[in-house]
């Protein structure tokens, strides 16, 4: 059977909404909607939230997701297309 990775992109910096992944929406950080469809899809063998917080990398964990945690500033740019290789394979 194939399996699939769910790579959620969350930098912790932001221009115009600093840490917007951790903001409340209706009590809950906005990165929890995000890993709850992923896991509620059931298409993912794994969910992976890759960071450069550790405060986004926490309620990540906290909410189901694994973690990647790059060094603050090593993440994107306002500019990078989010590409990822894992394992030899590459994710867009």
């Amino acid at each position: 059977m194939k399996k699939f990775l769910a790579v959620i992109p969350a930098r912790g910096g932001s221009k115009r909404i600093p840490n917007k992944n951790i903001k409340l929406f209706n009590g809950k950080p906005l990165i929890f909607y995000t890993i709850k469809q992923a896991l509620n899809s059931k298409l993912f063998d794994r969910i992976v939230v890759d960071t450069d917080n550790k405060k986004i990398a926490q309620i990540a964990k906290k909410y189901g997701a694994r973690v990647f945690i790059h060094p603050e500033g090593n993440l994107y740019s306002n500019w990078v297309r989010g590409m990822h290789k894992v394992k030899g394979k590459f994710f867009f």
